[in-house]
């Protein structure tokens, strides 16, 4: 169990190697241990490296679905995170202050805000979002703190490009949901609330919770109007949900909300699929900068059924298809090009998913997908070939059609889309990437860095090493 029997590639010498960039895209952190577990002398794989990765494939496809344009409406995750609290301070996965990244976040949308008066909305939403950020913080065991992120709707209006650049919908508002669950522990979601109409969430949050909202908040600010109150751990597990059925049985919105979760679990075959066959092929090249048949076979397939794609992408698709070597810019595109394929594929099963399945009664225990055993070799050739033809024609079949998908590495046909939560997301999207990518990179030496958002950094914040690319 979590044992590799492949024989340890030999690495590019150091010389041959570009520089690794792992501060401006999508992590590969995770990728790359698994592709150092596998070529390692040991050849032993650490089950926490591996389910790591495992989380973040399986998680992201997630993501990517429920931001789908048709679908997405009737997808939510069915459970809340777990984040951890440390001398009283709720931090992320890098240990860092969650109030202090927010802050950061605020910091840099006052600075924007001098040269771009547009930015002085969201310089509003920010500090709504710090002063729910140090609410939290001083919540009581046993305690719920909810809030609406209200779609910049006077925004929107005036400036749709810009806003919607930003990663903001016209009328899709955001529920966040924290509770704290003892002293170390604090559980943290967000629940799409479609069709957001603000004189109808004002009545209920005042006839349900006994909140106020003075009708002339604006859009910007109703994150200051929260709802706290003392609740167990299985109404505190079920008031996203039950709010988001009470809010589209008063606006009469006849959809079933239907969990992503569950549809993922029902075509776990096909994830296991993409994971072995693709993801730890992916990890060898990245760690050891070598590419490989996997790679090289799958950008050539891409070559061949596209019709059209951008100058950029093709030439990235020819260097993989021929080149010896694989930087991680290579990793990223291919990381991206693999889930693309996969959501594809997984999308054309929702119809059928959502008119049969009743949709939620209660929230999920937690999730299954744990993944037991990883392929110890190269997919056989034959085997390789057919799930390249159908992974190039679902990228063909989005490509033409014109999807993208969000989430915390948003994935798209040609131009990337926002999509998703953004900035509505609990903590103000904080624990999500910003424009330069991933905010949670780690160094050379392996020591983990978070970055202030939309900031870069140029050195790692432990050791000093440089982190520029």
């Amino acid at each position: 169990m979590y044992t590799a029997v492949l024989q340890p590639e030999h690495l590019l010498p150091e010389t041959d190697r570009l520089p690794e960039k792992v501060v401006y895209a999508h992590s590969l952190s995770a990728i790359r241990r698994v592709g150092e577990a596998v070529l390692t002398e040991t050849c032993e794989i650490d089950p926490l490296e591996l389910a790591e990765s495992w989380q973040d494939f399986y998680t992201a496809v997630q993501e990517h679905l429920i931001t789908d344009v048709e679908y997405g409406e009737s997808l939510t995750f069915n459970s809340l995170s777990r984040l951890d609290l440390v001398d009283g301070q709720v931090v992320n996965r890098g240990n860092s202050s969650m109030v202090g990244l927010v802050r950061d976040g605020l910091t840099a949308s006052r600075q924007m805000a001098l040269t771009d008066s547009r930015m002085q909305s969201q310089v509003l939403r920010d500090e709504g979002d710090l002063r729910l950020a140090e609410e939290v913080d001083r919540l009581e065991a046993g305690r719920l703190i909810v809030a609406v992120s209200m779609d910049p709707k006077e925004d929107l209006q005036q400036n749709p490009d810009f806003w919607e650049g930003l990663g903001y919908r016209e009328g899709r508002a955001v529920l966040q949901v924290y509770y704290k669950k003892n002293e170390i522990e604090l559980l943290a979601g967000a629940f799409s609330i479609s069709g957001s109409d603000s004189l109808t969430l004002s009545r209920m949050i005042q006839e349900k919770y006994g909140v106020s909202i003075p009708g002339d908040t604006s859009s910007n600010e109703w994150i200051n109007h929260w709802i706290e109150k003392s609740v167990s751990l299985q109404e505190a597990q079920e008031f996203g949900l039950e709010f988001q059925k009470e809010y589209n049985h008063r606006t009469g919105n006849p959809t079933v909300i239907h969990s992503v979760t569950e549809f993922i679990e029902n075509n776990i075959a096909l994830i296991h699929q993409y994971f072995d066959g693709y993801i730890v092929a992916l990890g060898r090249a990245v760690y050891s900068g070598k590419n490989n048949e996997v790679m090289a076979s799958l950008a050539k397939e891409i070559i061949q059924q596209m019709e059209r794609t951008s100058d950029f992408e093709e030439l990235q698709l020819i260097h993989i298809a021929g080149d010896s070597v694989f930087t991680d810019d290579d990793g990223r595109f291919m990381d991206s090009k693999i889930r693309y394929a996969l959501v594809e594929r997984l999308r054309q099963y929702l119809p059928e998913f959502l008119a049969n399945n009743k949709g939620i009664d209660s929230p999920a225990s937690g999730l299954s997908g744990i993944i037991k055993t990883v392929s110890s070799q190269l997919m056989d050739p034959q085997e390789l070939q057919h799930l390249n033809e159908l992974s190039a024609q679902a990228i063909q079949n989005g490509f033409t059609a014109g999807r993208s998908y969000g989430g915390c590495a948003s994935i798209g046909s040609g131009s990337v889309e926002n999509g998703g939560r953004g900035s509505q997301d609990i903590y103000g999207g904080n624990l999500l990437d910003d424009k330069y990518g991933s905010r949670t990179f780690e160094c050379s030496n392996g020591h983990t860095n978070t970055r202030p958002k939309d900031e870069l950094i140029e050195k790692c914040q432990k050791c000093g090493v440089s982190v520029r690319c």
